[in-house]
């Protein structure tokens, strides 16, 4: 048994003996103790094609004037990742500080200020 191993073995004898719940996981993988451990990170939104917002969104922007406002709805998509997307294709057709955006509703509205 090797040091590792034996002082794995106290440790654990000393949980048993105060009746405490555990779980140990080692390096190698291998489980000890009844205590049930939950999964609490966040579980990532599954991702989109290259292209799925830009095609969404391009039609909406292409053709506004200065002064124009277009409304888009989130559809299939989060109001938030939506309107961070319409700000990237904003800034990449017209520049920074071109438009104004906010989500009303279930949409995201974009004004096209210069």
């Amino acid at each position: 048994m090797s040091v590792r191993e034996h002082a794995l073995d106290k440790a654990l004898q000393i949980l048993e003996a105060l009746k405490c719940q555990y779980k140990v996981i080692t390096i190698d993988g291998k489980q000890h103790g009844d205590l049930v451990v939950m999964d609490n990170r966040k579980k990532k939104r599954p991702l989109l094609p290259i292209g799925t917002y830009s095609n969404y969104i391009r039609p909406h922007l292409e053709k506004l004037e200065v002064g124009d406002v277009a409304v888009l709805p989130f559809g299939d998509f989060v109001g938030g990742d939506l309107q961070s997307n319409v700000g990237a294709r904003a800034i990449h057709l017209w520049g920074a500080g071109s438009y104004k955006s906010c989500i009303t509703g279930k949409t995201v509205e974009v004004l096209r200020l210069k």
